[in-house]
């Protein structure tokens, strides 16, 4: 089997919190809507003692209480990530994870304590992040970060013609 490309990165707290952010648009559709909610009550509390200099403990508490639901879905993404990271490092007794990708016939996965292989028709989407280029898996299988500038074996430019040549239907991000 030869491989065509072959892609190494050390992963991060700071990739998997954008890569979390991308995928999870729970977490942002949350925040916003809390955000929205928490500023609509925190008025109408507001407007009910200036006008009628009468306090609303109900008003007030759900007010906070969307404060609170706009915080995690602002601060959901980087407490996965360091969650992640922490239980990643404690099995790597502390070391760095180094991730490996190559790209023959099928794509071969390499990460601390495992190999996995994968089909280029398991890839259903394609992100181009500031920090990665991420490989969206399908069946909720998850995804694979791979370093721009992190090509031992070919460059990422040739990498996007070879991903466009296996899988034309995708659409191929710059």
């Amino acid at each position: 089997m030869e491989i065509n490309f072959e892609n190494i990165n050390t992963c991060n707290e700071k990739m998997l919190v954008e890569i979390y952010k991308k995928l999870m648009i729970v977490y942002r559709i949350m925040a916003v809507c809390g955000l929205v909610i928490a500023a609509c009550v925190l008025c109408m509390f507001l407007s009910q003692v200036v006008l009628a200099y009468e306090i609303d403990v109900g008003l007030l508490f759900s007010a906070i209480v969307w404060f609170v639901v706009a915080y995690l879905g602002f601060s959901g993404p980087k407490k996965l990530a360091k969650d992640f990271m922490k239980s990643r490092l404690t099995m790597s007794n502390g070391q760095p994870i180094v991730q490996k990708r190559q790209f023959a016939e099928r794509i071969i996965s390499y990460t601390p304590g495992s190999t996995n292989f994968v089909d280029y028709c398991a890839i259903k989407k394609i992100y181009s992040l500031k920090s990665c280029y991420v490989l969206i898996l399908a069946h909720n299988s998850g995804f694979l970060a791979l370093s721009r500038d992190g090509f031992t074996k070919g460059t990422f430019s040739e990498f996007k013609q070879f991903l466009r040549a296996k899988r034309p239907d995708l659409k191929i991000p710059e």
